[in-house]
Protein backbone atom coordinates (compact mmCIF):
# COMPACT_ATOMS: atom_id res chain seq x y z
CA UNK A 1 0.00 0.00 0.00
CA UNK A 2 1.30 3.02 -0.85
CA UNK A 3 1.04 6.42 1.19
CA UNK A 4 1.23 9.91 -0.23
CA UNK A 5 2.54 12.34 0.95
CA UNK A 6 -0.36 15.48 1.49
CA UNK A 7 1.00 18.83 0.52
CA UNK A 8 1.32 20.84 3.65
CA UNK A 9 -1.97 23.13 4.42
CA UNK A 10 -2.30 26.50 4.78
CA UNK A 11 -3.09 25.83 8.42
CA UNK A 12 0.14 24.25 9.04
CA UNK A 13 2.46 26.64 7.65
CA UNK A 14 0.51 29.68 9.75
CA UNK A 15 1.28 27.67 12.91
CA UNK A 16 4.99 27.20 11.82
CA UNK A 17 5.58 31.02 11.56
CA UNK A 18 3.33 31.86 14.65
CA UNK A 19 5.52 29.55 16.67
CA UNK A 20 8.76 31.61 15.18
CA UNK A 21 7.84 34.95 15.61
CA UNK A 22 6.99 34.08 19.64
CA UNK A 23 10.74 32.28 19.87
CA UNK A 24 12.06 35.54 18.09
CA UNK A 25 9.95 37.51 20.20
CA UNK A 26 11.22 35.61 23.70
CA UNK A 27 14.42 35.50 22.68
CA UNK A 28 14.18 39.65 21.97
CA UNK A 29 12.66 39.65 25.52
CA UNK A 30 16.23 37.87 26.79
CA UNK A 31 18.41 40.48 25.23
CA UNK A 32 16.94 43.34 26.53
CA UNK A 33 16.50 42.36 30.65
CA UNK A 34 20.03 41.42 29.78
CA UNK A 35 20.57 44.66 28.68
CA UNK A 36 18.89 46.52 31.19
CA UNK A 37 21.51 44.99 34.04
CA UNK A 38 24.45 46.19 34.28
CA UNK A 39 27.41 44.23 35.47
CA UNK A 40 29.45 45.20 38.34
CA UNK A 41 32.71 45.82 38.78
CA UNK A 42 32.55 42.25 41.24
CA UNK A 43 31.19 40.58 38.19
CA UNK A 44 33.78 42.03 35.85
CA UNK A 45 36.50 40.93 37.89
CA UNK A 46 35.37 37.37 38.72
CA UNK A 47 34.44 36.84 34.66
CA UNK A 48 38.65 38.61 34.64
CA UNK A 49 39.88 36.10 36.99
CA UNK A 50 38.11 32.91 35.86
CA UNK A 51 39.27 33.63 32.01
CA UNK A 52 42.87 34.13 33.80
CA UNK A 53 42.77 30.23 35.11
CA UNK A 54 41.58 29.34 32.41
CA UNK A 55 44.04 30.36 30.20
CA UNK A 56 46.99 29.23 33.40
CA UNK A 57 45.76 25.91 32.62
CA UNK A 58 45.46 26.19 28.65
CA UNK A 59 49.10 27.35 29.00
CA UNK A 60 49.93 25.13 31.36
CA UNK A 61 49.47 22.46 29.16
CA UNK A 62 50.55 23.67 25.85
CA UNK A 63 54.07 24.00 27.99
CA UNK A 64 53.84 19.99 28.83
CA UNK A 65 53.12 19.46 25.27
CA UNK A 66 55.95 21.68 24.10
CA UNK A 67 58.54 20.15 26.78
CA UNK A 68 57.45 16.25 25.39
CA UNK A 69 57.71 17.51 21.70
CA UNK A 70 61.58 18.88 22.56
CA UNK A 71 62.29 15.63 24.48
CA UNK A 72 61.22 13.69 21.65
CA UNK A 73 62.94 16.48 19.13
CA UNK A 74 66.30 16.12 20.77
CA UNK A 75 65.83 11.90 20.78
CA UNK A 76 65.07 12.28 17.74
CA UNK A 77 67.75 14.31 15.91
CA UNK A 78 70.21 12.53 18.22
CA UNK A 79 69.30 9.11 16.42
CA UNK A 80 69.15 10.70 12.99
CA UNK A 81 72.94 12.16 14.11
CA UNK A 82 74.09 8.40 14.59
CA UNK A 83 72.47 7.11 11.43
CA UNK A 84 74.24 9.74 9.51
CA UNK A 85 77.63 9.07 10.77
CA UNK A 86 77.08 5.38 10.45
CA UNK A 87 75.98 5.87 7.36
CA UNK A 88 79.11 7.77 6.25
CA UNK A 89 81.39 5.12 7.81
CA UNK A 90 80.01 2.70 5.96
CA UNK A 91 80.16 4.60 2.60
CA UNK A 92 83.77 5.42 3.79
CA UNK A 93 84.38 1.69 3.94
CA UNK A 94 82.51 0.94 0.69
CA UNK A 95 84.10 3.65 -1.24
CA UNK A 96 87.75 2.59 -0.06
CA UNK A 97 87.19 -1.02 -0.77
CA UNK A 98 86.13 0.05 -4.56
CA UNK A 99 89.05 1.55 -5.10
CA UNK A 100 90.97 -1.30 -3.76
CA UNK A 101 88.77 -3.81 -6.34
CA UNK A 102 88.83 -1.55 -9.12
CA UNK A 103 92.99 -1.27 -9.03
CA UNK A 104 93.75 -4.51 -7.74
CA UNK A 105 93.68 -6.15 -11.27
CA UNK A 106 95.88 -3.19 -12.38
CA UNK A 107 98.03 -3.71 -9.71
CA UNK A 108 98.46 -6.87 -9.80
CA UNK A 109 99.56 -6.84 -13.23
CA UNK A 110 102.28 -4.57 -12.79
CA UNK A 111 103.60 -6.47 -9.90
CA UNK A 112 103.52 -9.12 -12.31
CA UNK A 113 105.40 -7.83 -15.26
CA UNK A 114 107.93 -6.42 -12.99
CA UNK A 115 108.93 -9.57 -11.61
CA UNK A 116 108.97 -11.07 -14.93
CA UNK A 117 111.82 -8.37 -16.62
CA UNK A 118 113.13 -5.30 -15.37
CA UNK A 119 111.03 -2.04 -16.00
CA UNK A 120 113.21 0.66 -17.24
CA UNK A 121 112.22 4.35 -18.87
CA UNK A 122 114.63 6.43 -20.82
CA UNK A 123 117.28 3.54 -20.03
CA UNK A 124 116.76 3.83 -16.02
CA UNK A 125 115.54 0.68 -13.91
CA UNK A 126 112.06 1.36 -12.52
CA UNK A 127 111.08 -0.40 -9.20
CA UNK A 128 108.07 -1.64 -8.22
CA UNK A 129 106.72 -2.65 -4.93
CA UNK A 130 103.26 -3.50 -3.57
CA UNK A 131 101.80 -1.40 -1.26
CA UNK A 132 102.48 -2.11 2.35
CA UNK A 133 100.59 -1.71 5.74
CA UNK A 134 101.97 0.87 8.51
CA UNK A 135 102.85 -1.92 10.80
CA UNK A 136 105.21 -4.17 8.29
CA UNK A 137 106.59 -1.12 7.46
CA UNK A 138 107.45 -0.13 10.81
CA UNK A 139 108.80 -4.10 11.42
CA UNK A 140 110.65 -3.95 7.97
CA UNK A 141 112.21 -0.62 9.91
CA UNK A 142 114.28 -2.46 12.55
CA UNK A 143 116.17 -4.08 9.75
CA UNK A 144 117.71 -1.07 8.21
CA UNK A 145 120.97 -1.36 9.60
CA UNK A 146 121.89 -4.84 8.92
CA UNK A 147 120.71 -4.34 5.52
CA UNK A 148 122.99 -1.64 5.16
CA UNK A 149 125.72 -3.44 6.15
CA UNK A 150 125.04 -6.65 4.39
CA UNK A 151 125.07 -4.01 1.05
CA UNK A 152 128.43 -3.04 1.98
CA UNK A 153 129.45 -6.73 2.41
CA UNK A 154 127.66 -7.82 -0.44
CA UNK A 155 125.42 -10.30 0.92
CA UNK A 156 122.55 -10.58 -0.64
CA UNK A 157 119.22 -9.88 1.36
CA UNK A 158 115.62 -9.07 1.56
CA UNK A 159 112.02 -9.76 2.76
CA UNK A 160 109.30 -12.35 3.03
CA UNK A 161 105.96 -11.18 3.43
CA UNK A 162 105.41 -9.96 6.03
CA UNK A 163 108.53 -9.00 8.01
CA UNK A 164 110.83 -12.02 7.40
CA UNK A 165 114.14 -11.29 6.76
CA UNK A 166 115.99 -13.37 4.44
CA UNK A 167 119.85 -13.67 3.72
CA UNK A 168 121.96 -15.61 1.53
CA UNK A 169 125.70 -15.75 2.05
CA UNK A 170 127.93 -16.36 -0.73
CA UNK A 171 125.02 -17.88 -2.58
CA UNK A 172 124.85 -20.96 -1.26
CA UNK A 173 122.52 -21.09 2.30
CA UNK A 174 119.17 -18.47 2.88
CA UNK A 175 118.19 -18.31 6.11
CA UNK A 176 115.15 -16.45 7.49
CA UNK A 177 114.94 -14.52 10.50
CA UNK A 178 112.49 -12.39 12.83
CA UNK A 179 114.39 -10.25 14.33
CA UNK A 180 117.87 -8.09 13.61
CA UNK A 181 119.78 -9.81 16.73
CA UNK A 182 119.02 -13.10 15.43
CA UNK A 183 120.03 -11.86 11.60
CA UNK A 184 123.42 -9.93 13.55
CA UNK A 185 124.47 -12.98 15.29
CA UNK A 186 124.61 -15.38 12.21
CA UNK A 187 126.51 -13.33 10.34
CA UNK A 188 129.50 -12.38 12.50
CA UNK A 189 129.88 -16.19 11.86
CA UNK A 190 129.06 -16.78 8.42
CA UNK A 191 130.81 -13.60 6.42
CA UNK A 192 134.36 -12.52 7.42
CA UNK A 193 135.37 -8.98 8.88
CA UNK A 194 131.48 -8.57 10.12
Amino acid sequence: MLTRHKKPEKADMEDESVMKNSEEQSANANLISVKAVAPTNLDIMEAITNLSGSFDKKLEAISTTLLEVNVSLASMSNRVAQTEEATKAHEIRIESLERILHHYQVKEHILRLARSKPLEYDGRKIHVFPDLAADVLKQRQKFDNIRKKCREHEVRCGFRFPSKFMVTVSGKETRVFESPESVEVYLRGAVENW
